[in-house]
């Protein structure tokens, strides 16, 4: 008998296999358009085809996240509250992009089938719930490497298959925080013979530096919290971008471009009117009054020089607005 465990070699290959898995059934899930692409966070028309790397890239992913959360799990309570936070952020997205109506709002891509991962990431977030229960300091309950690789593993699997793998790395940025430590510390020291922390993951770095464990501990959970809500605002601000077209009475060098991602209350289409020869502003064209009632904004022009720029307003303001008198 022996109490050494599966070894580290054996976990890595379990976890290359299983990821691998996960990875293939994730590319066959896809739709026809994103199979085998990246999606980038904001530049949403940007998809980069990895074509035969979209497996091993994911693999990369799913067990780079499930050892990433074994490294956090260094004191009571510190790893939990992260996958907690990470997994309700992540089940939010996949919410949004497996409904045709919020991707269309959000203009993020369409992956039919992903709102049901809600309910498993909220299963996490109950059960770590419980677990914090007991694995608060003093813990009496531990996660050990079982649970620690399987959550990493999980919310990797859910970037995946929600295309949004890039993002995982904002929300999950506490485990990024973590795994780079180490990976640093190591290479630095076969290099050098010397350290760049005091001790690695970096959370014994600040227990070295007199930090007390449950100091360490809230900290981190308040940084988690903060890299999910930069998460999720990557749905908004990822936005396509609108042209303004130029016609008889607005000239093509003044037709500007406005995204419209940044959020459904600043949602901007800008038009810019060339006055008449006494400089007054004229009327806005059908052009500017379709684009304004897309966007969900009235424009209120104001003369200056010849040229008519935009004070954006919001739909339900009904304000009148005189042409002679366009600054009241």
């Amino acid at each position: 008998q022996t109490t050494a465990g599966v070894s580290s070699r054996m976990r890595l290959l379990l976890g290359f296999i299983i990821a691998g898995s996960a990875a293939y059934w994730a590319a066959q899930f896809h739709p026809a358009e994103l199979q085998n692409q990246l999606a980038l966070p904001v530049f949403k028309n940007t998809l980069i085809n990895l074509g035969y790397l979209f497996v091993p890239f994911s693999i990369i992913v799913i067990v780079g996240a499930a050892n990433a959360v074994n490294l956090t799990d260094g004191l009571d309570g510190l790893a939990i509250m992260p996958v907690m936070i990470a997994a309700g952020a992540l089940g939010v997205i996949a919410y949004a992009v497996g409904r045709v109506d919020f991707t269309e709002y959000l203009d993020v891509h369409y992956v039919p089938g992903t709102g049901e991962i809600l309910v498993f990431t909220a299963g996490i977030f109950g059960g770590g719930l419980g677990f914090l229960w007991y694995n608060a300091p003093p813990a009496a309950v531990f996660m050990g490497d079982t649970g620690s690789l399987a959550l990493g593993g999980a919310l990797g699997a859910i970037a995946v298959a929600t295309k949004h793998e890039l993002v995982l790395a904002i929300v999950g940025g506490l485990f990024v925080v973590e795994a780079l430590s180490v990976i640093i510390q190591v290479l630095y020291f076969k290099r050098t013979g010397k350290r760049v922390f005091l001790m690695a993951p970096i959370h014994h770095h600040y227990e070295k530096k007199g930090w007390a464990e449950p100091q360490i501990v809230i900290r981190f959970w308040i940084i988690s919290l903060i890299l999910a809500m930069i998460g999720l605002a990557t749905l908004k601000v990822r936005g396509r971008q609108e042209e303004v077209v130029a016609s008889e009475d607005r000239p093509a060098h003044f037709a500007r471009e406005a995204g419209h991602g940044l959020g459904a209350f600043f949602r901007v289409a800008i038009a810019v009117q060339a006055g008449g020869p006494d400089g007054d502003a004229g009327a806005a064209g059908d052009n500017g009054k379709n684009t304004a009632a897309h966007t969900g904004f009235r424009r209120k022009p104001y003369a200056v020089g010849k040229i008519a720029r935009p004070v954006i307003m919001p739909a339900g303001h009904h304000q009148r607005i005189d042409a002679a008198n366009p600054c009241p």
